[in-house]
C-alpha cells in the first residue's frame, strides 16, 4: 500500500467518507490500496496519483501479458505505444538532444508479448516513459486504447427489424438504416464472447406462485438493460475489473434494483436512467452517448438471430448477475478485513459503523440478485413481449437523436455570432463608463 493512501486512510474517522477529499460519501473502494473514495476525480487526484498511476501501468502492462504474441496484437501495441509518443511530442519540442533513438518497431521487434510485458517498458526510452506518465496523469490513456465493441452489436448476417406500423427503416446490426445490401458481423467473426446463460433460471411459476406478472416488468426490464448497457460502455467492456465501482454504477443509475420503482412506459423508463446521469458528474459523458445506449438496448433485444430473439437478453441479465455476485465477494472480503482491522486496533471507533455500511450494501446486492432471477425467469417465459419495445425505442432512438443534432446546429450558430463559447457581456453605455 503506497503511503499517501494509508495516512489519508488512518487520518480520516469517519465512516462512509471518501477518505482523499474528506467531504462527500464515499461510494467505491481502490482495488489497489483498498481506500474508500467518492468520485474519479478523488481516484486521480494529487493525494491519491502515486497508487492510481501504478495500477494503470499495472494493467497497462497486465494486458500485455494476457495478450497473444501474434504479428498483428504485436502491431496493435507499438501503435498505442506510438500514439502516446506522438501525443506529447510538442511538449519537448525544445529538447537539444542530438541522440535519436531507435524506432519503436525495432526496439521491440525481439520481444514475446506473452513472455516480456515488464522488458517493454523497459524498452522504452525516458523520453517515451515520461511522456506516458504525462498520459497517464492527464487521464487520456482510454483515448489511446481500441474503443470496446459490445458483443450485442453482433448479428447474424441480414438479421433486420420490421417496423410495419411505423415509418421507420428496419435496424441493422450497426444500427444504421438499411439500405441496399446488408453486411454485419456473423457470430464466428465476432472478437468478443457473448456472456454465458446461467444454467439454473428459475421457472416464473415458481417465482410467482398463484399470480400473473405485472404488465409493468417489461419497462422495468428495458430500465436495468439501459443501465447495464450505459455502464458497460462507460467502462470500455472492463466492468468485472472494478466490479464493485461498475456495480455501485448501475444501481445509481437503475431506480428499479436501487429503489424498486416501477415505470409505465419505455420512455419513462429510459428518462429516469438519463436524468439519473446527467445529474452525476462521475457517469455524465455527453448528450450523444446517453442517447447512443438506447440503441445498445435495441441491439439487445433484437437477439443474436431470428432464431434466437431471447439471446441477448438473457446474456445481458446473467452478466450482470455474475457481476452483482463478484460485488458481493468484494464486500465479503471487505468486512472480513476491516473486522481482522478493528481487532488489531487499527480505526477501531469506525468498525462498527463500517460492518453496518457493508452489511446494508450486501443486502441490497442480494435483492437486486433475485431481480435479476426474476427478470431471467420473466424473459424466459413472456419474452415474446419485447419485440414491440425494441420497436419503440428505435422510436424513441431516432427523435432523440433529431433533437440532439437541432441543438448542436443552434448552438454552433450561437457560438458563431458570439465568437466564442459564451454570450458576450453588453457593451456598458457611455454614460456609465463617464459616471
Amino acid at each position: 500500500m503506497d503511503a499517501p493512501c494509508e495516512e489519508n486512510v488512518l487520518s480520516s474517522t469517519v465512516a462512509g467518507i471518501c477518505r482523499i477529499c474528506l467531504k462527500q460519501s464515499c461510494r467505491y473502494t481502490c482495488p489497489r490500496c483498498n481506500i474508500p473514495y467518492c468520485t474519479l476525480t478523488c481516484y486521480k487526484s494529487e493525494g491519491h496519483v502515486n497508487c492510481s498511476e501504478t495500477f494503470y501501468k499495472e494493467n497497462f502492462l497486465q494486458a500485455l501479458k494476457e495478450t497473444k504474441g501474434s504479428s498483428e496484437d504485436k502491431k496493435k501495441i507499438l501503435e498505442i505505444l506510438q500514439r502516446v509518443e506522438d501525443t506529447n511530442e510538442d511538449l519537448d519540442s525544445d529538447d537539444d538532444s542530438d541522440e535519436t533513438a531507435d524506432s519503436l518497431e525495432r526496439r521491440l521487434a525481439d520481444l514475446d508479448l506473452d513472455q516480456d510485458a515488464d522488458a517493454v517498458w523497459e524498452r522504452l526510452t525516458e523520453k517515451e516513459k515520461h511522456e506516458f506518465e504525462q498520459v497517464l496523469k492527464a487521464g487520456k490513456l482510454g483515448d489511446l486504447l481500441d474503443a470496446w465493441t459490445p458483443w450485442w452489436t453482433h448479428h447474424e448476417r441480414g438479421l433486420i427489424v420490421d417496423l410495419p406500423e411505423h415509418d421507420v427503416a428496419p435496424i441493422t446490426p450497426d444500427g444504421v438504416e438499411a439500405r441496399g445490401e446488408q453486411t454485419g458481423a456473423t457470430p464466428d467473426t465476432n472478437p468478443n464472447q457473448v456472456p454465458k446463460i446461467m444454467e439454473r433460471i428459475p421457472k416464473l411459476s415458481d417465482l410467482l406462485k398463484s399470480s400473473r406478472p405485472s404488465d409493468l416488468v417489461v419497462y422495468n426490464l428495458t430500465n436495468v438493460l439501459y443501465c447495464y448497457a450505459y455502464i458497460s460502455r462507460l467502462h470500455n467492456g472492463a466492468h468485472f475489473e472494478l466490479s464493485g465501482q461498475a456495480t455501485q454504477g448501475i444501481l445509481d443509475l437503475s431506480q428499479v434494483l436501487s429503489a424498486n420503482q416501477n415505470f409505465s412506459s419505455t420512455e419513462e423508463a429510459i428518462q429516469s436512467a438519463v436524468n439519473n446521469i446527467t445529474q452525476d458528474p462521475a457517469y455524465f459523458s455527453s448528450n450523444l452517448l446517453a442517447i447512443s445506449i438506447v440503441q445498445d438496448v435495441v441491439h439487445i433485444l433484437l437477439g443474436q438471430s431470428k432464431e434466437t430473439p431471447l439471446l441477448y437478453t438473457l446474456a445481458a441479465l446473467s452478466d450482470l448477475y455474475r457481476l452483482l455476485t463478484t460485488a458481493k465477494k468484494t464486500i465479503d472480503k471487505d468486512i472480513k478485513d476491516d473486522k481482522k482491522s478493528g481487532k488489531q486496533g487499527t480505526v477501531e471507533t469506525n468498525t462498527k459503523d463500517v460492518d453496518k455500511s457493508h452489511e446494508q450494501r450486501r443486502t441490497l446486492i442480494f435483492q437486486c440478485r433475485k431481480k435479476v432471477e426474476f427478470f431471467l425467469a420473466w424473459t424466459s417465459k413472456c419474452g415474446k413481449f419485447l419485440g414491440p419495445v425494441a420497436a419503440e425505442l428505435q422510436l424513441i432512438y431516432k427523435s432523440r437523436l433529431a433533437i440532439e443534432e437541432q441543438h448542436s446546429k443552434h448552438q454552433a450558430m450561437l457560438e458563431k455570432a458570439w465568437g466564442g463559447h459564451t454570450k458576450p457581456a453588453k457593451a456598458t453605455s457611455s454614460l456609465i463608463q463617464e459616471l
